[in-house]
């Protein structure tokens, strides 16, 4: 997990509309952490569907965000990390261009857990 991003202007589809959405939910990048397909995204691993994000805030309804955003609220419970675990813990997350983005070992094993299911 010691691997460094130095990423600057760090451009990604829906990202003008995420911050758009930050900003009027009164939310501060550091206290978020963007989940899911993200993860490989940055890596260049895999294209990213969607955008989802987990707070410390958790009471943001989905029917307030742009299409194609998403608050993920306890996503990665089930296999031992909590959103604040994800957010506040730094090898849960690498910053990249003032974003958290989860780890993709952790997205690794969430898709692992529900393949066995």
């Amino acid at each position: 997990m010691d691997e460094e991003f130095d990423i600057k202007n760090w451009q990604f589809r829906g990202r003008s509309e995420l911050e758009n959405a930050i900003n009027e939910q009164d939310l501060e990048k550091d206290n978020l952490c963007l989940v899911g397909s993200m993860s490989l995204s940055v890596r260049g691993l895999r294209e990213h569907n969607d955008i989802a994000f987990c707070t410390l805030n958790g009471d943001i309804p989905n029917e307030v965000l742009p299409s194609g955003i998403s608050h993920s609220e306890h996503k990665y419970d089930k296999i031992g990390v909590s959103d604040s675990e994800l957010i506040t813990v730094e090898k849960n997350h690498d910053v990249i261009d003032g974003f958290k983005v989860v780890r993709p070992e952790i997205s690794l094993a969430y898709n692992r857990h529900y393949q066995k299911c």
